[in-house]
């Protein structure tokens, strides 16, 4: 069912976004008037501006690019039960060249209410070295700016969400496969790192499976 258009204006353009159904938002350390802002980290070409670009526009975009520098982000609206319409803003679209982007995550971690961190499912499935790697290293990095921002009880909500799962040939909604990836080594040690982070599993390939990943999501900002 397609979601309902609601005007949101970015950089002084109006524009018309999908509005989604999700739990109310209570942060207690940030003002309750002000915006959400959401941080959405993960290396190079695993999907951040994919979703960035659904969540404003309502729809997949035709071309999927490389981002090689920090662009500015968007906002988009969502509908809570009982609370009327919120607003997020994903401040910057940010690379994920490891080195050159540290800085700048760090930047936006720091400022979030919410951290997405997205990362190839389907690889750490496979026990592929590399993301494996890869994925360790960027949530050690992750849990020490959590870990200095909980003493200051100022630390963000972090999601982990593995996108990709439909490049897995075992992959199906029956729980088997988010068993898999929720038990791999970097992603259980990842999430107790962040605070008991959630995990979500999904794919991006079609503009149902990036609805039921932003559905998946959303359950968890709360």
């Amino acid at each position: 069912m397609p979601f309902p258009l609601i005007p949101v204006a970015i950089v002084g353009v109006s524009i018309l976004v999908a509005a989604i159904t999700v739990p109310a938002i209570v942060r207690s350390t940030r003002k309750a008037l002000r915006d959400k802002s959401i941080a959405i980290l993960g290396r190079q070409e695993v999907g951040k501006s994919t979703l960035l670009h659904f969540l404003i526009e309502g729809k997949l975009p035709e071309r999927r690019e490389r981002t090689p520098d920090p662009l500015p982000g968007g906002q988009f609206t969502l509908q809570l039960p009982g609370k009327g319409e919120v607003k997020f803003s994903v401040p910057q679209d940010l690379p994920g060249h490891t080195i050159p982007a540290y800085k700048d995550w760090r930047e936006a971690f720091e400022a979030a209410d919410f951290v997405w961190y997205l990362f190839r499912s389907d690889l750490i499935v496979s026990g592929d070295v590399s993301e494996t790697k890869l994925v360790e290293e960027h949530l050690d990095h992750l849990g020490d700016w959590f870990e200095e921002l909980r003493s200051r009880n100022a630390a963000p909500k972090v999601i982990l969400v593995g996108v990709f799962a439909d490049r897995d040939a075992t992959y199906s909604d029956d729980g088997d496969f988010e068993d898999r990836v929720r038990n791999s080594t970097p992603i259980r040690q990842g999430s107790v790192k962040l605070g008991k982070a959630d995990i979500v599993i999904g794919s991006q390939v079609a503009k149902d499976g990036a609805t039921k990943l932003v559905e998946r999501i959303a359950r968890y900002l709360k």
